[in-house]
């Protein structure tokens, strides 16, 4: 008998049935799945029928990748001197507006940030920001990263936003940071007074601030005021492969069909190589040196290509990829 295609997401009253088929828990219920997303054993999703669900889209990037900008001038004046600071007190401020700083500027605003030690390249890179703004006094100049970064995970973030608010729909995982750990405390804690009643709704609250992670890993959505923003339209629920992490040993390949989502460095070399193959028509394993002259290498028409996809790459980002690439012996040849 052919086999059905696996859906992308089941409530939460039908994985506890599925769990209870497959793992063979007689005992396991809506609760039980809910108290392993707050322990931090599976990740829960929450899928949105229509375009009902308002949020802010962003990606997902470690601090290493970070953009970095120039704090707001109330910021920059704290970190001036003594008579820098009343100059500026006197309304003679330089009115600072997001700028993309220079790449060798952000390397070194990254390194302060993280609490690197600084290279002779980041001091240099550093000496040469008020050159920037020629109209600014010489002073201390401070720097933070674009959006929110989340320094208290195992494995830091930081979510940047991409684009204006906008309405998604379909099935998105409930990050643990923000408010979505404390949101799923308040549905297990609403779900005690009707054990016989099926979850099928996350409790929000007003004001409250809740992370939506696309099942890629590295898009996100922030979600302003969950209370009103969560509606009937959405439902709470798991993705098949999600269940996967509360097996103690990895289910057989008979039990499931799903592997974990790709990770941003795998995305990025997809990226690559169809890049030099479908749209430079050059063989990865065989690329061609640069000509002499102006002409770019392949590398050079690569980045080209890619870096309008900012949701994946930065120039540092690209290079870094495409050094492992050529390490792991993916790429080939001339650069």
């Amino acid at each position: 008998m052919a086999r059905l295609k696996q859906k992308e997401w089941m409530t939460l009253k039908q994985a506890a049935q599925y769990l209870k088929d497959v793992a063979d828990e007689a005992s396991i219920t809506e609760l039980d799945l809910i108290q392993y997303a707050i322990e931090g054993n599976l990740v829960l999703s929450l899928h949105c029928f229509s375009y009902t669900l308002p949020a802010m889209p962003g990606r997902l990037v470690p601090p290493s990748e970070g953009a970095v900008t120039l704090c707001r001038t109330s910021e920059v004046v704290q970190f001036c001197d003594v008579e820098t600071r009343q100059v500026l007190n006197t309304g003679n401020t330089h009115h600072l507006r997001n700028v993309d700083l220079p790449s060798n500027i952000q390397d070194a605003a990254r390194a302060i940030l993280l609490g690197r030690e600084l290279t002779a390249d980041n001091q240099s890179a550093l000496d040469e920001i008020n050159k920037l703004f020629p109209d600014k006094l010489q002073g201390d100049w401070s720097f933070d990263f674009v959006g929110t970064r989340f320094p208290w995970l195992r494995s830091e973030v930081i979510f940047e936003p991409s684009e204006p608010e906008t309405i998604i729909s379909n099935t998105w995982d409930i990050a643990s940071f923000g408010h979505g750990k404390f949101m799923l405390e308040m549905t297990w804690q609403r779900a005690q007074d009707n054990l016989e009643e099926n979850i099928t709704s996350l409790e929000a609250f007003l004001d409250g601030t809740l992370y939506l992670i696309h099942k890629d890993g590295v898009h996100c959505a922030e979600v302003h005021d969950a209370a009103r923003a969560i509606s009937d339209d959405c439902t709470l629920c798991v993705r098949p492969e999600n269940l996967e992490s509360l097996f103690e040993e990895a289910p057989s390949e008979a039990e499931s069909s799903y592997s974990r989502p790709p990770s941003i460095s795998e995305l990025q070399k997809e990226a690559i190589l169809a890049t030099l193959k479908n749209h430079l028509n050059l063989d990865p394993l065989n690329l061609p040196f640069r000509k002499s002259g102006r002409n770019p290498g392949p590398k050079a028409e690569c980045w080209s290509i890619l870096k309008s996809n900012k949701k994946l790459f930065t120039y540092e980002s690209f290079k870094t990829a495409w050094k492992n690439m050529r390490a792991a012996g993916e790429i080939k040849g001339g650069n």
